[in-house]
Protein backbone atom coordinates (compact mmCIF):
# COMPACT_ATOMS: atom_id res chain seq x y z
CA UNK A 1 0.00 0.00 0.00
CA UNK A 2 2.80 2.43 0.87
CA UNK A 3 4.54 1.60 -2.39
CA UNK A 4 1.38 2.28 -4.39
CA UNK A 5 0.85 5.61 -2.64
CA UNK A 6 4.48 6.63 -3.24
CA UNK A 7 4.29 5.56 -6.88
CA UNK A 8 1.09 7.55 -7.44
CA UNK A 9 2.63 10.61 -5.78
CA UNK A 10 5.74 10.36 -7.98
CA UNK A 11 3.60 9.90 -11.10
CA UNK A 12 1.45 12.90 -10.20
CA UNK A 13 4.52 15.09 -9.61
CA UNK A 14 6.08 13.98 -12.90
CA UNK A 15 2.87 14.75 -14.80
CA UNK A 16 2.62 18.18 -13.17
CA UNK A 17 6.25 18.93 -14.06
CA UNK A 18 5.62 18.02 -17.70
CA UNK A 19 2.47 20.12 -17.78
CA UNK A 20 4.16 23.21 -16.35
CA UNK A 21 7.27 22.80 -18.48
CA UNK A 22 5.16 22.78 -21.62
CA UNK A 23 3.25 25.88 -20.56
CA UNK A 24 6.24 28.03 -19.62
CA UNK A 25 6.39 30.08 -22.82
CA UNK A 26 2.60 30.42 -22.92
CA UNK A 27 2.52 31.74 -19.36
CA UNK A 28 5.45 34.11 -19.82
CA UNK A 29 4.06 35.54 -23.08
CA UNK A 30 0.60 35.94 -21.56
CA UNK A 31 2.06 37.67 -18.50
CA UNK A 32 4.00 40.14 -20.67
CA UNK A 33 0.89 40.94 -22.72
CA UNK A 34 -1.20 41.51 -19.59
CA UNK A 35 1.54 43.66 -18.00
CA UNK A 36 1.70 45.80 -21.14
CA UNK A 37 -2.08 46.26 -21.40
CA UNK A 38 -2.70 46.79 -17.70
CA UNK A 39 0.18 49.24 -17.39
CA UNK A 40 -1.15 51.27 -20.33
CA UNK A 41 -4.67 51.37 -18.88
CA UNK A 42 -3.28 52.50 -15.52
CA UNK A 43 -1.13 55.22 -17.11
CA UNK A 44 2.10 53.49 -16.05
CA UNK A 45 4.63 54.47 -18.73
CA UNK A 46 7.52 52.73 -16.94
CA UNK A 47 5.50 49.51 -16.79
CA UNK A 48 4.79 49.68 -20.51
CA UNK A 49 8.42 50.46 -21.33
CA UNK A 50 9.56 47.46 -19.26
CA UNK A 51 7.94 45.09 -21.77
CA UNK A 52 8.61 46.99 -25.04
CA UNK A 53 11.19 45.95 -27.59
CA UNK A 54 12.07 48.63 -30.12
CA UNK A 55 15.21 47.00 -31.46
CA UNK A 56 18.76 48.14 -30.97
CA UNK A 57 18.40 51.91 -30.66
CA UNK A 58 20.28 54.66 -28.85
CA UNK A 59 19.24 56.00 -25.45
CA UNK A 60 18.15 59.21 -27.18
CA UNK A 61 15.76 57.32 -29.43
CA UNK A 62 14.47 55.30 -26.45
CA UNK A 63 13.79 58.55 -24.61
CA UNK A 64 11.89 59.96 -27.59
CA UNK A 65 9.91 56.72 -27.90
CA UNK A 66 9.03 56.87 -24.21
CA UNK A 67 7.86 60.49 -24.56
CA UNK A 68 5.64 59.65 -27.53
CA UNK A 69 4.28 56.49 -25.96
CA UNK A 70 3.52 58.43 -22.78
CA UNK A 71 0.98 60.49 -24.71
CA UNK A 72 -0.76 57.34 -25.98
CA UNK A 73 -0.59 55.70 -22.56
CA UNK A 74 -2.19 58.72 -20.88
CA UNK A 75 -4.99 58.60 -23.48
CA UNK A 76 -5.58 54.91 -22.72
CA UNK A 77 -5.61 55.67 -18.99
CA UNK A 78 -8.11 58.49 -19.55
CA UNK A 79 -10.41 56.08 -21.40
CA UNK A 80 -10.13 53.58 -18.55
CA UNK A 81 -10.99 56.30 -16.02
CA UNK A 82 -13.96 57.37 -18.15
CA UNK A 83 -15.28 53.80 -17.79
CA UNK A 84 -14.72 53.73 -14.03
CA UNK A 85 -11.32 52.03 -14.16
CA UNK A 86 -10.19 48.52 -14.94
CA UNK A 87 -12.29 45.74 -13.41
CA UNK A 88 -10.56 42.61 -14.74
CA UNK A 89 -8.03 41.57 -17.36
CA UNK A 90 -7.05 38.18 -18.75
CA UNK A 91 -4.97 36.74 -21.55
CA UNK A 92 -6.47 34.23 -23.95
CA UNK A 93 -4.79 31.33 -25.70
CA UNK A 94 -1.32 32.20 -26.91
CA UNK A 95 -0.45 31.36 -30.52
CA UNK A 96 3.13 31.12 -31.76
CA UNK A 97 4.60 31.79 -35.18
CA UNK A 98 7.35 29.76 -36.80
CA UNK A 99 9.15 26.65 -35.68
CA UNK A 100 11.35 28.46 -33.18
CA UNK A 101 8.28 29.98 -31.45
CA UNK A 102 10.02 33.33 -30.89
CA UNK A 103 7.00 35.38 -31.95
CA UNK A 104 3.66 35.15 -30.15
CA UNK A 105 0.22 36.66 -30.53
CA UNK A 106 -1.72 36.99 -27.29
CA UNK A 107 -5.39 38.00 -27.11
CA UNK A 108 -6.08 40.17 -24.08
CA UNK A 109 -9.63 40.70 -22.85
CA UNK A 110 -10.46 43.30 -20.26
CA UNK A 111 -13.55 44.74 -18.66
CA UNK A 112 -14.00 48.18 -17.18
CA UNK A 113 -15.97 48.77 -13.99
CA UNK A 114 -18.94 50.09 -15.98
CA UNK A 115 -19.19 46.73 -17.78
CA UNK A 116 -17.63 47.85 -21.07
CA UNK A 117 -15.53 45.07 -22.59
CA UNK A 118 -12.51 45.37 -24.86
CA UNK A 119 -10.56 42.75 -26.79
CA UNK A 120 -7.02 43.42 -28.01
CA UNK A 121 -4.20 41.35 -29.48
CA UNK A 122 -0.62 41.89 -28.40
CA UNK A 123 2.25 40.78 -30.64
CA UNK A 124 5.36 39.72 -28.74
CA UNK A 125 8.90 38.71 -29.62
CA UNK A 126 11.29 36.69 -27.48
CA UNK A 127 14.43 38.70 -26.74
CA UNK A 128 17.21 37.08 -24.68
CA UNK A 129 14.68 34.68 -23.16
CA UNK A 130 12.15 37.38 -22.22
CA UNK A 131 8.89 38.19 -23.99
CA UNK A 132 8.64 41.81 -25.17
CA UNK A 133 5.96 43.73 -27.07
CA UNK A 134 7.11 44.06 -30.65
CA UNK A 135 7.14 47.66 -31.87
Amino acid sequence: MRFLKAALTALTLAAAALLFTGCGDDDAAAKAAVTYTQSALEGNTKGVMSVIYAGEVSESVKSQLEDKLSILIQAAAAEARAHGGLEKIAAGEVSFEGEDKNVALVPVDYTFKDGTERHDKVRLIKVNGDWKVKM
